[in-house]
């Protein structure tokens, strides 16, 4: 396995013992890879939140195991993430403060690395401000690691899954649309449903009122339009009319 990105090596050996929050996506991984490379006794970090699908949790899981990553799984609730509920634009502010602030209490004094990359920007990751303000560092952005080399270091990695942008559930539903447990667990139980169906890999299905927009990767469209009646019928039993994006997933 490789996935080593050398450039890194000169950041991360200046982090002892540090805490690395891991979600089990692209940057994530190619921050823990390295970080377990370059870096003296790492901890990765997953929080389970209400907003994380099963899938997303087992992904992560095998993804920590393969690296050889000495995982801690923790988890915050509701109750945790004051005002997430309103689904509104700070929901990644919340969510984001939240996991750091609990990383840092985790890390008792250690440092704590978050992996978001040199192309993401600061006006465009709310996150980048919980960041800030909690102490967390972003080893690939003081690397200038950017998007399409963390790309290249995952695919040379021998993972137990196969690597897909899963953002959290909540951006299934409007902005400023009020979010419950239920709502959580219905938008997981239909995307599980059209995988069943029609093996996508990359998936989102866009709830608003009775009204749903599937959507996957361009490259995987032609088999969305293939399962067209059967993805459609399964929706429509849960009580969603369905809509077929056919210009490809963009976005969260």
């Amino acid at each position: 396995m490789n996935g080593i990105i050398e450039d890194l090596g000169p950041v991360l050996a200046s982090y002892h013992r540090p805490v690395v929050c891991f979600s089990g996506g692209l940057d994530s991984t190619a921050l823990l890879r390295n970080a377990l490379e370059f870096c003296d006794d790492v901890t990765a970090l997953f929080v389970k939140l209400p907003m994380n699908s099963q899938r997303q949790i087992e992904s992560a899981i095998k993804v920590a195991e393969s690296l050889g990553a000495d995982l801690t799984i923790a988890e915050l609730g509701w109750d945790d993430l004051k005002g997430i509920e309103r689904n509104d634009e700070d929901r990644c502010y919340i969510c984001k403060s939240a996991i750091y602030i609990l990383a840092n209490a985790i890390a008792a004094g250690s440092p704590v690395l978050a992996g978001d990359n040199a192309d993401d920007k600061d006006e465009e990751r709310p996150g980048h401000r919980a960041a800030k303000e909690n102490g967390v560092f972003n080893p690939l952005r003081i690397a200038n690691i950017g998007k399409s080399r963390v790309i290249k270091a995952v695919g040379e990695m021998d993972l137990p899954v196969p690597m897909f942008k899963d953002t959290c559930m909540a951006t299934r539903y409007p902005v400023g649309h009020l979010i419950t447990e239920k709502d959580m667990r219905f938008i997981e139980e239909c995307e599980s449903a059209v995988r069943n169906i029609a093996g996508l890999k990359q998936l989102r299905i866009r709830i608003n009122g009775n009204r749903a927009m599937v959507q996957t990767d361009i490259s995987e469209i032609p088999e969305m339009v293939r399962y067209r009646t059967q993805i459609t019928y399964e929706l429509k039993s849960r009580g969603l009319d369905c809509d077929l994006d056919l210009e490809g997933y963009k976005g969260v």
